[in-house]
């Protein structure tokens, strides 16, 4: 088949996989055209020349090519560049001469140049290539040596290494090219005019070339190391990349490009990150800037300082200044006592948006404290755009959670792949690559031309090889997500420190293994280090010692209550469920009929009967961060700080999306406007707060709140309106079979404890007018009845005869006769039909409850109309159990009864 010479694709990021293995993927077709297999080498040109393997990309665009920022900045495009890529010849390299750009004290050449020679044998090596390697200390100890072992991942465990980086600045022949043993090896120290490659930026905070210091080395941080941040990255990339790359565009349309990029958010989310990614992405001279270090005791020094920075990337445009934490350098002026701070501000001003132009210079700030900031700053030309970097949603802390332990061996063996596991897109992939391996296989099996068929034999182990890639990766995402699933509020941060958190796990696990004496000397099996696998049972361990920061200040540790451990109350869970389970499981479903999902949810009836208890568990249920407020720990003396507190409760919420704000006894915190005469009004205004947060102008989204009372009269009305505490789910108290099912589970666990004599029917029975707390307490004490009767019993004996006795303990029906000595029900008959008239006003609409009052009077007047007993009493089941009732069939029953007991009517 004829090849192509050359081909001009558009360059997109590569999989994450991929990064730093100087892989380019292309598709099948284009690979074909060029007449490239798997692990050719390929030049990729823009404004300067690069080589890289070549790989198939199971991928629709048949005109990209998935190179990652290494390859990119080697070859000196950006994303949807075009680039020029062709086939490329190797030779056997005879001579390669490094240049060390990142020197390491007491580092001796010899031995480095050793390394290399051995390290770098039958690699694809070029000139512009860096290499990065960690240097042996006399402090290195077996976990360093452990987390740096290739069996494990590399460079994955952060800890403080000394790296030594080497960049290859001539190779003999020229080209790409493969080491043998033959090859000499030659590295040399940098001197004073280190000059850097195409599309590399410059130093971190100082010229490269004329400031007399040696280049620094910018961490290798490309836009493949962002997970979660797709959009957020996109509108930096526009402001920063489009003005430096095409000028032109701006001056067309006769505008100034934008000058200054304000990132916040909460501390973790990867602000910094997109500034080192960009400087790594950009070719732009790139100086970093931190509040103390431009601080000065002297007079003026420390706004010459500012300006010296500004100059500097003046003299080297296009530039990009990064400041970090901008809020320490360019607080608020009118709430700054100091003279030094407002002078800083006012240099700032004055250098982003003065008399002066300050030509192709962008500005990058990063606070997660934006209001701090002087007003004057925020403003168009100075930062044109603030861009919110947000916490990721489930799909961008998956992205996260792949690039971060895309080194780390998780155990998917285990893991099988189900077709309604899959995506549309993996589908796609997967089923295309079968019929790729079912078309070869019979073209090979019919093929009697022995070169045409050895081809299909060698395409068909490529084939079948990047299908087992495609198949691990689909393994590890499943490994993966239900992790990402429940981790909400967890930012970039958080994500990372998990995944080193289960590592650590899983090496404890390991090291268990490992005699205390070779682990002192550091001698762990190579083996052993090679067979140790991250399990999810390492991950889970790990989540329990990480907490999200978003959350750190409000979050509380949910209890483990599931919905199994909640007796009875059927209709209130099902409730429960449609209104905080749903909108998380079938987002989709509310999207399709565009209609939002209940905001607010008042949980009210008698106490003890299980409010809070079922919001803890629909919480974990729902795998919600949770959020619980205490009414009364919001009131504050101070004028405002009531309101802050109510702020701030609803602030972290919305950042930490989706989310669940419980308050316990509301009508402590939010009663009737007017109720009150206190002299501040700090009631009412945190009343008003309450409202405006839950329906004001700034929508809730991804917000349930949950209320719990059992005052729900004494509730300001504003406050029960749709909108906001819209849906009203009344928790009764147990009817017999509700009682029963909270018996089975206190008891579920109490099979060989309880004896024969002990019914939980009869239980059941006997607990009229008892709610949820006071079975508990019930039990509680029949079983301190019984331990009672043992400690008497056991007077004078010795420890082992109680220890052998213990297990003979049971609990029988004269212990629960005791403790009904003990423990009353909560609610008599008068004090529970209360409760559910009550209820009436808040769930039904007037003519509901003119039926049920109705009902009501015909049952108080039973004895004076001389209605049997019987009869009465299915009226009174129906009216007082249960939230959901045929209207028409009481109003029925109540009409016969009037007519044929009440004949004056």
């Amino acid at each position: 088949m004829p090849t192509t010479r050359d081909i001009t694709l558009t360059v997109q990021e590569a999989p994450v996989q991929d990064k730093g293995k100087d892989i380019a993927r292309i598709t099948w077709e284009t690979m074909e055209k060029l007449g490239l297999s798997r692990g050719d080498v390929i030049e990729i040109e823009g404004t300067s020349k690069t080589y890289a393997l070549v790989s198939p990309a199971s991928s629709p665009w048949a005109d990209a090519i998935f190179i990652d920022g290494n390859i990119r900045r080697r070859a000196g495009v950006g994303i949807r560049e075009q680039a020029v890529i062709r086939r490329a010849e190797t030779r056997e390299a005879k001579k390669i001469e490094f240049q060390i750009i990142q020197d390491v004290q007491g580092l001796d050449i010899r031995d480095l140049e050793q390394f290399l020679s051995e390290q770098l044998q039958g690699t694809l090596i070029f000139q512009g290539k860096e290499i990065a390697i960690p240097v042996e200390s006399s402090e290195r100890s077996s976990f360093d040596d452990f987390f740096r072992s290739r069996d494990f991942g590399g460079s994955f465990w952060n800890t403080p290494t000394a790296y030594v980086v080497v960049r290859i600045t001539a190779t003999d022949p020229s080209g790409a090219a493969i080491p043998s043993q033959k090859t000499r090896f030659s590295v040399v120290r940098a001197g004073k005019q280190a000059t850097a490659p195409a599309g590399r930026a410059g130093s971190q905070g100082s010229p490269s070339g004329e400031s007399g210091e040696k280049e620094k080395y910018i961490p290798d941080v490309h836009y493949e190391d962002i997970g979660g941040l797709g959009r957020e990255l996109s509108l930096v990339r526009e402001m920063i990349e489009l003005p430096l790359r095409n000028p032109d565009l701006f001056n067309h349309l006769g505008i100034e490009p934008p000058k200054g990029v304000l990132l916040y958010g909460p501390p973790g989310t990867g602000k910094t990150l997109i500034a080192k990614a960009v400087a790594n992405e950009v070719n732009a001279h790139f100086i970093t800037l931190s509040g103390p270090e431009i601080m000065n005791k002297y007079y003026g020094e420390s706004e010459g300082k500012l300006r010296e920075v500004f100059e500097e990337a003046e003299e080297h445009a296009p530039s990009i200044i990064f400041i970090d934490e901008i809020d320490s350098i360019a607080p608020k002026r009118e709430d700054t006592k100091g003279e030094v701070e407002r002078r800083i501000v006012a240099q700032l001003l004055s250098l982003m948006d003065g008399l002066k132009s300050r030509g192709k210079v962008i500005v990058i700030a990063a606070t997660n404290l934006p209001d701090n900031l002087d007003p004057a700053l925020r403003r168009g030309g100075r930062f044109d755009r603030e861009i919110e970097i947000g916490i990721p949603d489930i799909s961008g802390r998956m992205a996260i959670f792949q690039i971060h332990s895309q080194r780390v061996p998780l155990d998917v063996g285990g893991i099988t792949i189900g077709e309604d596991q899959l995506t549309r897109d993996e589908k796609m992939q997967i089923s295309r690559l079968d019929e790729d391996i079912s078309s070869l296989e019979g073209k090979i099996s019919t093929d009697e031309n022995a070169e045409s068929k050895a081809e299909s034999e060698r395409r068909l182990v490529d084939i079948k090889a990047q299908k087992e890639e495609v198949e691990n990766q689909i393994r590890r995402r499943l490994f993966l997500q239900p992790f990402a699933n429940q981790t909400h509020g967890f930012v970039g941060a958080d994500i990372s420190l998990t995944v080193k958190e289960a590592a650590m796990h899983a090496l404890r696990k390991g090291l268990e293994k490992v005699p205390p004496k070779d682990l002192k000397e550091g001698k762990i099996d190579k083996n052993l280090i090679a067979s140790i696998r991250v399990t999810p049972g390492d991950f889970q361990a790990a989540l329990s010692h990480v907490e999200p920061s978003a959350m750190r200040e409000v979050l509380i540790e949910v209890p483990d209550v599931s919905w199994d451990q909640v007796g009875g109350l059927e209709e209130v869970k099902k409730d429960l469920r449609e209104a905080v389970e749903w909108p998380l499981r079938y987002p989709q479903l509310f999207s399709h009929l565009q209609t939002k999902t209940p905001k607010g949810i008042l949980l009210f009836g008698p106490p003890g009967t299980g409010k809070t208890m079922m919001a803890k568990a629909v919480a974990h249920e729902s795998e919600c961060n949770f959020i619980s407020v205490k009414g009364p720990e919001l009131i504050s003396k101070w004028v405002g700080e009531s309101e802050k507190g109510v702020r701030e409760v609803f602030r972290k919420a919305r950042q930490a999306a989706p989310s669940i704000i419980f308050f316990d006894e509301i009508d402590s915190l939010v009663p009737k406007r007017g109720s009150y005469s206190d002299a501040t009004h700090v009631t009412e205004s945190v009343v008003s707060q309450i409202l405006t947060e839950m329906d004001g102008m700034e929508e809730l989204k991804n917000v349930t709140i949950i209320a719990a009372t059992n005052r729900p009269d004494m509730l300001d009305d504003a406050l029960m309106r749709p909108g906001r505490l819209e849906r009203h789910i009344f928790v009764p108290p147990p009817g017999k079979e509700g009682r029963k099912q909270i018996f089975e589970v206190y008891l579920k666990d109490s099979g060989t404890l309880l004896t024969a004599d002990v019914s939980i029917d009869d239980l059941a029975l006997k607990t009229e007018g008892y709610v949820g707390a006071d079975i508990e307490a019930l039990i509680r004490e029949a079983k301190l009845a019984a331990m009672r009767e043992f400690i008497a019993l056991m007077v004078g004996r010795t420890d082992r005869e109680l220890e052998e006795a213990v297990a003979n303990v049971r609990v029988t029906s004269r212990h629960f006769d005791e403790a009904f000595g003990r423990v009353k029900g909560s609610l008599d008959e008068t004090t529970r039909e209360h409760y559910v008239r009550d209820s009436w006003k808040i769930l039904y609409n007037e003519d509901q409850k003119k039926i049920l009052e109705k009902a009501a009077f015909i049952i108080a007047s039973a004895e004076n109309l001389g209605i049997p007993e019987n009869e009465i009493s299915k009226l009174k089941d129906v009216i007082y159990s249960g939230t959901i009732k045929d209207f028409t069939g009481i109003e029925k029953h109540t009409q016969e009864l009037d007519k044929k007991y009440n004949p004056t009517k």
